[in-house]
């Protein structure tokens, strides 16, 4: 018909109801082209020839030309829809190992009686190995809870707090840093990636009231500072910045903390320029601690030594 669409964009989440993970695309009469972030990879499938999508023909070359105009029209109406990936909710339940963590975290939380709750990516999650004589040593005794997961992006936070991990929960103070994956794994515009921090955000003033948010600019990355994705972390922490309300939420930046007086990041801090080593968590938890003293939570004291 007159004024009938060449193509329609689409997205899927990967919520687990068959599977096929998370995607987008398009999809003519004829031809339909799947998107996978996650891997990078694409699937084309003839409609006319497979109906049932049983195979992808994206490399058979016959297709090279349909499948170049094809990406370049998903390219565009994607635009054109202002599809922004980072905050549209989705999990990764068909990775053993994070869906075992979900629903281990699910169950820690469900116990309640959590004053401190850090969310975010495999940084948080470190806590738990490179960090936890830190975290023993800082957070024990404070009724601290860690909703870190390896890789994950934004919209993997929000379909977690989404799904179980913040409903038993009620804490005094949310420690949140996130974002690094969006710009690291998928080269994600720091400004998408800032509207995935801003829906976290949102959630957590919506479904916790009464709970404070320090909001920690994400973590320097690569050894130089004019390094590609310093930069966009850099862009990304000037943007999410501007969320603090200097009540319910509060900026945090301890990067000065992490680097060299000239700006580079070192091994001994984070021996893969991306994660922190012992003394980078120990860096964090000692910048972490004057926001914390003023929320409420008891002055530090070191432990005796040997202990």
């Amino acid at each position: 018909p007159a004024g009938w669409r060449d193509a329609s964009y689409y997205f899927y989440s990967g919520e687990g109801t068959h599977s096929v993970a998370a995607h987008d695309g398009i999809r003519t009469d004829k031809l339909k082209l799947m998107h996978f972030p996650d891997t990078k990879e694409w699937n084309l499938f003839d409609l006319e020839k497979d109906p049932q999508e049983m195979k992808s023909v994206h490399a058979d070359p016959a297709y090279a030309t349909l499948i170049e105009g094809l990406k370049k029209r998903y390219e565009e109406l994607k635009s054109e829809y202002r599809i922004n990936e980072a905050t549209v909710p989705v999990d990764k339940m068909k990775e053993d190992w994070w869906k075992a963590r979900h629903l281990e975290t699910k169950k820690n939380a469900a116990q309640g009686g959590h004053d401190l709750v850090f969310i975010g990516d495999s940084i948080t999650q470190g806590w738990e190995e490179d960090g936890k004589p830190v975290w023993d040593e800082f957070y024990g005794n404070r009724k601290a809870l860690n909703l870190g997961f390896s890789a994950d992006r934004t919209e993997h936070v929000l379909w977690r707090l989404l799904n179980g991990e913040l409903e038993k929960v009620d804490p005094k103070v949310f420690v949140m840093m996130i974002g690094t994956n969006n710009t690291g794994q998928r080269g994600d515009d720091p400004a998408q990636t800032a509207s995935g921090v801003r829906c976290i955000l949102d959630l957590l003033r919506d479904r916790k009231p009464d709970a404070k948010i320090i909001l920690l600019s994400v973590f320097p990355r690569q050894a130089s500072a004019d390094a590609k994705l310093r930069k966009m972390n850099d862009d990304l922490n000037q943007r999410i910045a501007k969320f603090a309300d200097g009540e319910t939420i509060l900026h945090l930046d301890v990067n000065a903390s992490l680097l060299e007086k000239d700006g580079t990041l070192s091994k001994e801090i984070m021996p893969d320029l991306l994660h922190p080593g012992l003394e980078g968590y120990r860096r964090w938890a000692s910048g972490l601690e004057p926001t914390l003293n003023k929320l409420g939570f008891p002055k530090h004291e070191p432990a005796p030594a040997g202990k």
